[in-house]
């Protein structure tokens, strides 16, 4: 197995109540870590990709790890808005990364994606930032 993911299992592990790979808001965290997940299908759904795009641009981030735990697959040096928009025949490819993370080198946030259509933001900045940006209906 891969360092980083070894290193982003054993750091989830800390912050979660159960030993599973998915993560907030679909297991309760035991620690007080800044938060706030959104509804990324209902996003996608109503063309509200520049929600994500402006939180990106004002947290000043571009390129970016992405570790998919299923199949465990890491992933260097990726332009995430390029990654919000990327489509193919069936849409966008975004909502379709599930079980993925998305951080950099300062690992002072995080992104998670799940498969029950949710993107969780974690860190001060980006949480303050996505509540004041993503409209209430789009909060979980």
């Amino acid at each position: 197995m891969d360092k980083k993911v070894r290193d982003l299992i054993e750091f989830l592990n800390t912050t979660r109540d159960t030993d599973t790979t998915y993560w907030y808001p679909l297991c309760t965290l035991k620690i007080d870590i800044p938060v706030v997940a959104c509804n990324i299908d209902k996003i996608y759904k109503d063309n509200q990709i520049c929600l994500l795009e402006q939180i990106l641009q004002l947290c000043t981030i571009s390129n970016v790890t992405m570790i998919q735990l299923n199949p465990g697959e890491v992933f260097e040096n990726k332009n995430l808005v390029e990654i919000l928009y990327a489509r193919d025949k069936d849409g966008y490819d975004f909502p379709w990364c599930v079980e993925a993370y998305y951080y950099d080198a300062t690992k002072q946030w995080m992104i998670y994606v799940s498969h029950e259509g949710t993107i969780t933001f974690v860190g001060e900045e980006m949480v303050k930032f996505a509540k004041e940006i993503i409209p209430e209906k789009y909060i979980l």
